[in-house]
């Protein structure tokens, strides 16, 4: 409106000049930069990837050397160097026959550097010496790596992987106990003959050794924690070692934090002591899921570690969960092995009262086994002693034991135990039992489960997952309830009340979930599951599928599903809701 009135009479605009040009002037001096740094572009042709960005990192270093705005003479002086720093630019990729069609020319009032890059045919190695002089000359480790250097002649050269292969070099003889180790190296460019000749001479300087471990905190005994120790006095130092030392047991049972410190105070001692500083985790620890649905009510679960019984690394874990479904506690105690870090020992005892529809069940398990963790896999064998009371459907109460061993192996990667984006976790179990020991009946069972999460996009994630369960068995009707198949419920087929599908000699499950972010750590989800637990192949799969809400927490992903069973006549609607880990 003051616009338009400033344009209808004069005294209007003559009345608002003495604020006019002021405002004018700071807006073109805020502006000023904008239009500097837009006063000269490049334009590249035929180079890409890192190469590009060498030449557009020296383009943009030699500009500024000229401050923000260029003037037409200096346009034409970034123009001409142009051409010489792009050279440089890709010389450390090997590219010396380099031709460079240009023009420079004004567009919209600004300045465009315009280069088109034939890079040329690239300088490969003729040769590569590598020199090892000192103590570590016949070191093997060494010798191996040269033998196998990933820089060989006919290579293009590239400064990038001639650096690397330095590296690598240093980093052997480090590991090897050279830790003074230097070299000497230089590159002959032959541009005439177009050749590139590679010498390396190191010294490898004396090698050291590990000394004794002193332990200057004491959260075990001495013994235990020499236990994982897993170098001793003499052998080749390496650091290497003690970083992957240190990661070990920083991610194991018994630590929250490792420091090592190599005692390098004498500089003529080549076997050098280590001082380490070790602190364990909190002695309680204590965990809680709950959970709720429609069909079944609500579920709550409760986790107990005491973790630091005695100082010789034994620990228990117990477990409580109570539902409408399946109620019971287990207790477990643990006693480290031969590699705390590997090895561990168990003994425990299980008690559960499990009522689905189709049948009501009290037991009661002892057992004792043997795990062992290498990184990503777990493996663990136990002997069970199961007594059991049980009916299903409408058959007469039967009193079954059960002595049988039983096998487990695990696969987990996952980038978040509680609430990952990227997983993949798989199991299979094996377990029988004879008749003829200890037992009422026989029976040979195998499951395996798996579940795939990934991240297409930054947005969202997909999880799939499936299970398949066999058994055999010598007489079924007398097979406790607690080792035939069931399913049914947020974790297997959704829509349908917790194990209220079987019970079965056969498991098959299926299930696919999308999660899109909605905002920060809250997801949108829409998931089909099918599945059955069935004593016949080819029966008609129950399916369920629905929409939900997923909101990621430090303890786990908090998840609200509405959920609809396909295949009963009537459809029904349930809401399901959980708190918890992904993987526990």
């Amino acid at each position: 409106m003051d616009c338009k009135k400033s344009r209808e009479g004069k005294n209007s605009l003559f009345g608002h000049t003495f604020w006019f040009f002021p405002v004018l002037c700071i807006f073109l001096l805020i502006c000023q930069p904008v239009y500097a740094l837009s006063n000269l572009t490049y334009q590249l042709h035929g180079v890409q990837g890192d190469e590009l960005k060498n030449v557009q990192d020296r383009l943009n270093k030699m500009q500024n050397k000229y401050g923000e705005y260029l003037s037409s003479r200096q346009a034409r002086q970034v123009y001409v160097k142009g051409k010489v720093e792009i050279k440089k630019g890709l010389q450390p990729f090997g590219l010396f026959r380099i031709k460079i069609y240009s023009q420079l020319f004004r567009q919209q009032g600004k300045w465009i550097a315009d280069y088109s890059i034939i890079p040329g045919e690239p300088l490969r190695v003729t040769g590569i010496n590598v020199e090892v002089k000192g103590p570590g000359e016949n070191d093997p480790a060494i010798h191996e790596y040269i033998h196998h250097l990933p820089l060989k002649p006919d290579n293009i050269f590239t400064v990038p992987a001639y650096n690397a292969v330095k590296k690598e070099l240093f980093n052997v003889a480090k590991n090897r106990g050279y830790l003074r180790a230097s070299y000497k190296n230089k590159i002959i460019v032959d541009l005439h003959r177009y050749t590139c000749r590679i010498y390396i001479r190191m010294e490898t300087g004396p090698q050291f050794y590990f000394d004794e471990v002193w332990f200057k905190t004491h959260p075990y005994s001495g013994n235990f924690m020499r236990r994982f120790i897993d170098f001793k006095p003499g052998d080749v130092f390496s650091s290497n070692k003690l970083i992957e030392l240190q990661q070990d047991m920083e991610q194991s049972y018994y630590f929250r934090r490792v420091v090592f410190k190599p005692n390098f105070t004498n500089p003529e001692q080549t076997h050098i002591p280590i001082d380490t500083y070790l602190y364990p985790p909190l002695p309680n620890l204590y965990g809680l899921g709950i959970g709720y649905g429609t069909l079944t009510g609500a579920r709550i679960s409760g986790e107990l570690s005491l973790r630091h019984l005695g100082n010789e690394g034994h620990h228990l874990e117990a477990e409580m969960k109570l539902s409408s479904v399946l109620s019971g506690a287990a207790v477990t105690y643990y006693i480290p092995g031969r590699n705390p870090l590997t090895d561990q020992w168990f003994t425990g005892v299980n008690v559960k009262h499990f009522e689905p529809r189709m049948g009501r069940s009290h037991s009661a398990t002892l057992l004792a086994g043997y795990a062992k963790t290498l990184e990503k896999w777990q493996g663990n064998l136990s002997l069970n002693y199961l007594v059991e009371r049980f009916f299903i459907f409408n058959s007469p109460t039967q009193m079954a034991h059960l002595f049988f061993p039983s096998g487990k192996l695990s696969y987990i990667d996952t980038d978040d135990w509680a609430s990952p984006h990227k997983a993949l976790a798989a199991n299979l179990t094996l377990q029988g039992a004879s008749k003829s020991v200890f037992s009422k009946t026989s029976f040979v069972q195998a499951n395996t489960h798996a579940k795939f999460i990934f991240s297409p996009f930054g947005f969202s994630r997909i999880l799939v997952r499936g299970d398949f369960g066999y058994t055999t068995v010598h007489n079924l009707p007398v097979l406790p309830l607690s080792l035939q198949f069931v399913t049914g419920g947020v974790t297997s087929i959704r829509g349908f009340a917790d194990s209220s599908i079987g019970p079965g000699k056969y498991l098959v499950i299926g299930s696919v979930e999308y999660q899109h972010r909605l905002k920060g750590d809250l997801y949108g989800a829409v998931f089909y599951d099918a599945g059955y637990a069935t004593n016949h192949f080819n029966v008609p799969l129950n399916r369920g599928a629905g929409v939900g809400a997923v909101y990621d927490t430090k303890v786990g992903p908090i998840k609200l599903y509405l959920s609809r069973a396909l295949s009963k006549h009537s459809q029904p609607f349930s809401v399901e809701f959980s708190v918890g880990p992904e993987f526990s």
